[in-house]
């Protein structure tokens, strides 16, 4: 199938890129229809209606629901296939891209000609993941001390939660814990990642991406 034949879903939360891309897709690259959504939820109606080839979702959505949208088309539209965009390549967007399932993915900072590139490979049912992302995938993959590896997922969320600037109560309030459960996580956390105040353990959230 030639990309005359593809529909496209560009699933971004710039509004100004979305209306870029969907003229370069359409005039440049000559994919067939290119639609456009702005979040999550819009997005995965959109691609339930037309059914695209490729769906690009930027993980990087204002309302937080990139991987999570990713994942779900997967699973409920396994013809569609998915290109992910991120400007970030931290480890918790590799794990992300990893549990997600999709089919491809490339920076934001890369040139125009590999976004190209990447859109027809996965359109047309391969997959594209540029070096960058493949090296990051590497690493995290051979590092026992990996965050994903050594942190649950809950103790992930109360590290996101503190990193935000959230005490341990309002951390208790938030995920309907007790203050004494959220302490109990902090300290995990501490213990696991030798980050024992809290200047280091924002830092380790950030350099991770949690």
């Amino acid at each position: 199938m030639h990309s005359q034949s593809w529909r496209a879903v560009v699933v971004d939360g710039e509004t100004l890129l979305c209306d870029l891309l969907r003229k370069i897709l359409q005039s440049d690259w000559h994919f067939s229809v290119v639609y456009s959504a702005s979040d999550a939820e819009e997005g995965f109606l959109l691609c339930r209606k037309v059914k695209p080839h490729v769906a690009m979702v930027d993980f990087q959505l204002p309302d937080g629901g990139g991987p999570a949208l990713a994942k779900k088309l997967t699973l409920e539209l396994p013809e569609t296939r998915i290109l992910a965009v991120s400007l970030e390549t931290t480890p918790k967007t590799i794990q992300n891209m990893n549990e997600s399932g999709v089919h491809g993915f490339v920076e934001k900072t890369q040139p125009l000609e590999v976004l190209r590139n990447a859109l027809e490979a996965v359109a047309g049912g391969g997959v594209y993941f540029t070096p960058t992302v493949m090296e990051a995938r590497r690493k995290m993959s051979s590092d026992p001390y990996a965050f994903q590896k050594i942190l649950s997922d809950r103790e992930q969320e109360v590290l996101h939660l503190i990193a935000q600037g959230l005490t341990s109560r309002q951390v208790a309030e938030k995920l309907g814990l007790s203050p004494r459960t959220v302490e109990k996580h902090r300290q995990s956390v501490c213990r696991k990642t030798g980050m024992l105040d809290l200047a280091s353990m924002i830092a380790y959230a950030k350099r991770n991406g949690i």
